[in-house]
C-alpha cells in the first residue's frame, strides 16, 4: 500500500492534471481514478500486511522492550484499549 505521502502526491498530481488538462474528460477521469485507487487502498483481492492491532504509549513500548514483553499479548487499559506502562508492568509481573 502506498504511504500517506505518496497518496497525497498522487492526489495533488491528479488535481493539477484536472485543473490544467487539455486532454479532455477521459484524461481527467483517469487521473481521478488513479488518485482514488491510491487514496482508497488496495482491492479486496490484494494481500496486505497486517498492521499491529494495538496501540501503546511510548513509555509502555520502551518498558515492554526492556522487559521482553510482547505488546500484542497485552490488553490495554487506556482509552480505546491503549497499552499503558501499568499494563506492561502487570504483564511482566505475570511472566
Amino acid at each position: 500500500m502506498a504511504s500517506l505521502e505518496e497518496r497525497v502526491e498522487a492526489l495533488e498530481a491528479a488535481v493539477a492534471q484536472i485543473s490544467g488538462s487539455a486532454a479532455g474528460v477521459s484524461g481527467q477521469g483517469a487521473a481521478v481514478s488513479s488518485a482514488a485507487a491510491l487514496l482508497l487502498g488496495p482491492d479486496e483481492d490484494e494481500v496486505v500486511e497486517e498492521e499491529d492491532e494495538f496501540s501503546a504509549t511510548p513509555a509502555a513500548e520502551e518498558l515492554a522492550e526492556a522487559e521482553g514483553v510482547d505488546l500484542s499479548e497485552v490488553e490495554g487499559s487506556g482509552v480505546d484499549g491503549k497499552i499503558l506502562v501499568s499494563d506492561v508492568q502487570e504483564a511482566a509481573d505475570e511472566a
